[in-house]
């Protein structure tokens, strides 16, 4: 840890800088450190860090599902990879969920006094699910000495229920996201705003988490990890698109019934938004279509989770509609208090990785 930290002396200091803002936070409450108040509760860190994170960390559980549910072999090599990047993720989506809901010294009661109708209780049940899906798939690895063997089997055996159960959790998490918006029809514009949100945030996170898989498999590539395997990726790409053109024409269609479709222009800055979102769905769609080189599939994944993104700001942002006289606008602290929360798990990933994770070869 010492060495890494030393050759990301940069990217450390900044990392402990977010640390004292958060305990700026702490200490002087969200007015300390952002532009959000009683008028505008909600701001960037809810849409970037925790709708936003919460789909591109999707990816860990339906993988292992493909895999350990559906039998799906040719995916298996990328089991690991997937949980690990979806536990450390999720631990910062819900780091993000307490710094900005309520007291995080409160945390104690989501144990002890839990409130099974509260997005933070399923949050906590998503993630608890997701470490016990990494400890039954990691641990067993390490634990070589014999009198030990009995223990390392049976978390082996538990492995398939925890991922079926991590699987449901995880997309009853990122449909109740969705569904956080659908009572907010007059505060919405009808660029985003749908009934069927709940099915558009799980579909687009499916996709996002997929694509996350991608990016994270090109730059281990790239930095000497480990191989971009393009049999196994240009898979992962086809089965992308596939979501893709489910979301696309689900939007699509959506906003031809509900009437969306009028007000794409002059609306300025929204609409905008908007074209450059779906493009980044469709365009992928296309270009990931049979695809196997490593390159595309790459820019390809980082423009559905661009859009991925465009999309949880448009609904909590970009297309939000507040009362006449209220104004939001991040401050500079949200913006980096927000990029620490994007930042702290990609360095987290990539010290993690290289110490737990190898290179499989499966054959389907």
């Amino acid at each position: 840890m010492k060495n890494f930290i030393n050759q990301n002396k940069v990217i450390s200091l900044i990392l402990l800088m977010g640390v004292i803002a958060v305990l700026v936070r702490l200490v002087g409450g969200l007015g300390a450190v952002s532009a959000l108040s009683d008028a505008q509760p909600w701001g960037l860190t809810k849409s970037l860090n925790i709708l936003s994170g919460a789909a591109l960390s999707a990816g860990g559980s339906l993988v292992a599902t493909l895999v350990y549910v559906f039998g799906i072999k040719k995916f298996k090599p990328l089991v690991r990879p997937s949980l690990l990047m979806g536990a450390i993720a999720h631990t910062f989506v819900l780091g993000a969920l307490l710094y900005d809901v309520g007291s995080p010294l409160e945390v104690w009661r989501i144990i002890f006094a839990p409130n099974i109708k509260s997005i933070m209780f399923l949050a906590f049940l998503c993630e608890a699910f997701y470490t016990t899906a990494v400890l039954c798939e990691f641990v067993p690895e390490f634990v070589t000495a014999p009198q030990f063997k009995g223990i390392a089997d049976l978390m082996h055996s538990f492995k398939g229920p925890v991922i079926v159960c991590t699987a449901i959790f995880a997309v009853i998490h990122q449909s109740t996201l969705g569904a956080l918006y659908v009572v907010s029809v007059s505060r919405i514009d009808p660029l985003w705003y749908s009934r069927i949100m709940p099915i558009l945030f799980l579909v687009s996170a499916w996709a996002a988490g997929l694509a996350m898989l991608v990016v994270e498999a090109y730059l281990s590539d790239k930095s000497g990890r480990r191989k971009f395997d393009v049999g196994v990726m240009g898979a992962v790409g086809n089965t992308l698109a596939i979501f893709l053109f489910i979301y696309v024409g689900i939007r699509f269609a959506d906003l031809a019934i509900e009437g969306g479709f009028g007000g794409v222009g002059g609306k300025g800055v929204a609409s905008v938004w908007f074209i450059v979102e779906m493009l980044c769905f469709v365009l992928p769609a296309v270009m990931l279509l049979g695809s196997k080189s490593p390159k595309l599939l790459y820019i390809a994944s980082l423009l559905v989770g661009l859009g991925v993104v465009m999309n949880r700001l448009g609904v909590a942002i970009v297309g939000w509609h507040n009362p006449a006289g209220i104004t939001y606008f991040p401050s500079a602290v949200e913006f980096f208090v927000s990029f620490c929360f994007l930042l702290a798990p990609i360095v987290i990933y990539s010290y993690m990785s290289g110490i737990v994770i190898k290179d499989e070869k499966v054959t389907a």
